[in-house]
């Protein structure tokens, strides 16, 4: 496969792991693979709002196991909060 598409906005995969032996055998570019079943735009929204959530505190995850009232407060909050965020854009 030619090297025509950018496929810089893709992060690279762990380098130490138990799949980087095999990884290193492969004889194709992973991320030219990825853009043949998703489309350019899609990925780039996709790492774009996953870096925001990752990002973000409130998103975090609980160090301790929260009681089920505040895990229903807490997902109305993150709810309210990715609305505001307007992740996806208008097409």
């Amino acid at each position: 496969m030619s090297k025509s598409v950018d496929t810089s906005f893709i992060p690279d995969l762990p380098k130490a792991g138990p799949l980087s032996e095999y990884r290193k055998r492969a004889k194709f570019d992973w991320k030219d693979l990825k853009l043949i079943f998703e489309e350019e735009q899609t990925l780039k929204t996709k790492y774009r709002v996953w870096k925001l959530l990752e990002e973000d505190p409130l998103f975090a995850k609980s160090k301790t196991s929260l009681p089920t009232n505040e895990l229903k407060r807490l997902a109305a909050m993150q709810m309210n909060h990715m609305a505001k965020l307007n992740l996806v854009p208008d097409e």
